[in-house]
């Protein structure tokens, strides 16, 4: 699901394909893979989430990496995973060139795979929430070569390359699981200290956002004005202070709207708003479409 478009600071570019070079996009069903290299500064104006799996792998340089209310430093031979339906985005990390590696999965896709792997859970990590693994020279070695040879199958597609292709996942989700047993959530430290503070902040309203909160709410809450903490949070997310909440809300509302029986005035009461017509207002700027037509889709 993707978010409205944020405004992003002037001196970086907004992030698409034309500003650097795909070198690699393959996909099959329930698995897309992507390198990718980008010549100047950039930064992701969309924040997002989605229903599947995600593995990046930084080839080079440096990224700010926004994922729920942590923002992390990427570095070369960094490897971050996104659980399904956590909010992330990456930003400019002050170095001017970089590239990655992409894989997004679905759960479906390995399946089999995980009923081979009897003995060791392939998404433990994920769930975990082991967000940021630092890798060691050799294992950034082996990381790199399961990457590429997952690719050349891809892109080559020869005799059994879609089994190649999920075989080659499961041993680097393997390799992953290994590594995360060592690493906890909190090896990785903020970038400073304005982003330690906004994380704080974010994961107050995470765990309140279905309840009345406004941004004179917050800054008592932590003692900082509201115009600092304004600046502050937009300078560290990218979002605004009601931008960064309405996302919240939204996406539990899209929850609701297909796992629930709840009406819309009754979703709308449940995840925070007052007024039904501001909900759907709201709902529609970020989705597109009104909550009576999300409901219906497939």
């Amino acid at each position: 699901m993707i978010f409205p478009e944020i405004e992003e600071q002037e001196e970086h570019n907004a992030y698409s394909l034309e500003d650097g070079l795909t070198l690699c996009r393959e996909s099959y069903i329930g698995i897309e893979i992507e390198q990718c290299k980008r010549h100047e500064p950039c930064s992701m104006p969309l924040y997002h989430y989605h229903d599947s799996y995600e593995i990046y792998y930084l080839l080079s340089g440096t990224r700010h990496y926004f994922i729920n209310d942590r923002t992390y430093k990427v570095e070369k031979g960094d490897l971050v995973l996104i659980n399904r339906g956590n909010l992330h985005k990456t930003t400019y990390g002050g170095s001017p060139m970089h590239e990655r590696i992409l894989i997004n999965f679905n759960e479906a896709y390995i399946q089999d795979t995980m009923r081979m792997s009897a003995d060791v859970d392939l998404l433990q990590a994920f769930r975990q929430n082991i967000n940021l693994v630092k890798l060691q020279k050799a294992e950034q070695t082996a990381v790199e070569r399961m990457l590429f040879n997952i690719m050349k199958e891809a892109r080559e597609k020869d005799l059994g390359h879609a089994s190649y292709v999920r075989l080659a996942l499961g041993e680097l989700l393997i390799f992953i699981t290994r590594k995360a047993t060592h690493t906890k959530p909190t090896d990785s430290a903020q970038i400073d200290y304005m982003h330690g503070k906004v994380s704080e902040i974010q994961k107050y309203v995470n765990n309140r956002y279905k309840n009345t909160i406004t941004l004179g709410s917050i800054s008592e809450k932590f003692y900082i004005s509201p115009f600092y903490l304004s600046r502050m949070f937009k300078k560290a997310t990218g979002f605004t202070f009601t931008e960064y909440l309405n996302s919240l809300r939204i996406r539990e509302a899209q929850q609701l709207l297909k796992e629930s029986q709840l009406n819309v005035s009754e979703i709308a009461d449940k995840v925070g708003y007052e007024s039904q017509t501001h909900f759907g207002r709201v709902f529609k700027k970020i989705t597109g479409m009104s909550p009576l037509q999300y409901r219906k889709l497939d």
